[in-house]
């Protein structure tokens, strides 16, 4: 017998507690909404019905929400296998780059300037990096992706960066990280 339980159920049996002591923003609130109506009959459905056999089925619509685990995972993965057919064939390495937590609250004053901001250092960080010739003397490759929340849907802003294991030379020669990724010293 499968035990797992969905995020889903966990909102409905452990939500009214939890609503009943902590507020949740707008944003929040309506990413909980959908995922707690999500493929249930509060969003509407369907019926298919199979043509060999005549089995009929309910099948219920989804919420498509981006933080929906139910919905994303299809989604999830054909971005995941676009990316793959982007890659390079070296080594990737992954890094996180996270705002302080002391500037949250400016976040909600001016997010786009800090978030451009937050790319930005990022941006010049790796490339300044791959740049010195002690590591690499070349231009890198990297992928970024920003998220402003932790699972439990507080805020923690920081930057995923996907980072090839080289960099292009101005020769136009690949440089491979030989050591791996440096730790900074």
């Amino acid at each position: 017998m499968d035990r797992r339980v969905g995020l889903a159920e966990v909102l409905r049996r452990h939500g009214p507690s939890y609503l009943a002591s902590h507020l949740l923003s707008w944003a929040k609130a309506k990413v909980w909404r959908a995922i707690v109506a999500c493929r249930t009959a509060a969003l509407g459905g369907h019926v298919e019905t199979c043509d060999a056999c005549g089995t009929t089925r309910h099948v219920y619509h989804s919420c498509r929400n981006r933080h929906c685990p139910q919905c994303q995972t299809r989604a999830k993965e054909a971005w995941l296998a676009q990316r793959h057919r982007e890659l390079l064939p070296v080594p990737y390495f992954h890094l996180v780059f996270t705002l302080p937590h002391d500037l949250n609250g400016l976040i909600g004053i001016a997010p786009r300037a800090l978030y451009e901001r937050l790319f930005g250092a990022v941006s010049a960080t790796l490339t300044e990096f791959a740049a010195n010739p002690r590591w690499l003397g070349g231009t890198p490759a990297f992928s970024l992706v920003l998220h402003t929340w932790k699972q439990d849907l507080g805020r923690h802003v920081h930057v995923h960066a996907l980072v090839a294991g080289g960099a292009l030379a101005p020769s136009g020669e690949w440089r491979s990280s030989k050591r791996g990724f440096p730790r900074g010293d």
